[in-house]
């Protein structure tokens, strides 16, 4: 079992990003363990994600992923999209047809700070989204590809198979003539 001082060592070296592979996995399975120290347990959420994500993030067997084709995920995409632009003019309508006995002001310039700040935050995580969207449709399409190459390697190794039962078969035929002749 690891010492606390030497896993605050540890912990002090990976946020300086000074740690190696193993002493991360050191890190991971003492976080793990039920008997960590009660005072580094505000660290445990960190290690525990990375685990659950890495477990999540993998298909236990072949069965379990189902690849959808490049024309469902742009479908989807253009659905999303599509979703989205409807939200936005319904919410425009509403505004735009409300009646209104009051006047609105009109935002601060402070106000219209953190708006643009929200709006920055939004476009920021949905290009993030967007670039992981793309990255698993690359992923998508190697895992395809090698799929489709395992594919035809059964075939050749189920062609090679017959040539082989034929070719058998043949030298079996000639065997039996061969001793019909020498009889």
């Amino acid at each position: 079992m690891e010492t606390k001082e030497a896993i605050q060592e540890l912990l002090e070296k990976y946020f300086q990003g000074e740690t190696s592979i193993e002493e991360e996995k050191q890190l991971r399975n003492y976080f793990l363990q039920p008997n960590a120290d009660e005072s580094l347990m505000r660290f445990k959420p960190i290690f525990i994600f990375f685990e659950l994500e890495r477990e999540s993030s993998v298909p236990k067997s072949l069965e379990d992923f189902e690849p959808k084709g490049k024309a469902q995920i742009l479908r989807n995409r253009y659905l999303a999209f599509a979703a989205a632009a409807v939200v936005v003019l319904a919410i425009s309508l509403s505004w735009f047809t409300r009646e209104t006995t009051e006047e609105v002001p009109f935002p601060t310039e402070q106000e219209l700070l953190v708006a643009q700040k929200y709006l920055d935050l939004g476009f920021s995580n949905f290009n993030k989204a967007y670039s992981k969207a793309e990255q698993l449709m690359a992923k998508t399409d190697l895992m395809e590809a090698q799929v489709n190459q395992v594919s035809k390697m059964g075939q050749v190794y189920q062609n090679n198979m017959e040539q082989s039962v034929h070719k058998l078969q043949n030298l079996n035929g000639l065997q039996k003539s061969r001793i019909k002749l020498l009889m």
